[in-house]
């Protein structure tokens, strides 16, 4: 604190603050950092801080992870599966990840084949989209037509329109 009066420096660092003097910095170390605490304690006591944060407590023991006891578990499922004759070498069936798409109904239309005949056509908008409306499946795809009006000012600056163009795509 400036001369006692709360700055944007102090908000900011204290907010920082609120969790780990919450959980992890216990009295120990606020014995240990007499001026952190000290000002940490004014900062929060503030009726500003107050009103917004609420009352904080401060840790008085470090809150210990949880993750020990998941590890614990663990241990004594693998004791218990020895114990019922179940070993660790034995292969279990792996859950195959279905894909949404496999539900779909097969498609007559080649994509691959039909990109490969379309990038090589001399006349795309000729052979290459009579090409493409003769192969084109109505039930496995489907077609949008996006007409984009271009504003005064709009496309000037190439790797700007790129980037917009990249990210509607």
């Amino acid at each position: 604190m400036v001369a006692n009066h709360l700055t944007v420096a102090d908000i900011v660092v204290a907010c920082a603050l609120v969790l780990p003097f919450q959980t992890a910095l216990d009295a120990g170390f606020r014995k240990a950092m007499p001026n952190v605490s000290n000002w940490m304690d004014r900062v929060i006591k503030l009726p500003e801080v107050v009103a917004r944060l609420g009352n904080v407590k401060f840790a008085a023991k470090v809150i210990k992870a949880q993750v020990v006891a998941k590890k614990e578990e663990v241990k004594v499922a693998a004791k218990k599966d020895k114990a019922e004759g179940h070993d660790d070498d034995e292969e279990k069936p792996a859950k195959k990840e279905v894909d949404p798409l496999d539900v779909l109904p097969p498609s007559k239309f080649d994509l691959y084949n039909f990109k490969t005949f379309f990038v090589n056509s001399k006349d795309r908008r000729g052979e290459g989209m009579k090409a493409f409306f003769e192969q084109y499946d109505k039930e496995g795809y489907c077609i949008y037509f996006v007409n984009y009006t271009m504003y005064e000012g709009e496309g000037v600056v190439t790797y700007q329109t790129a980037n917009l163009l990249n990210g509607f795509l």
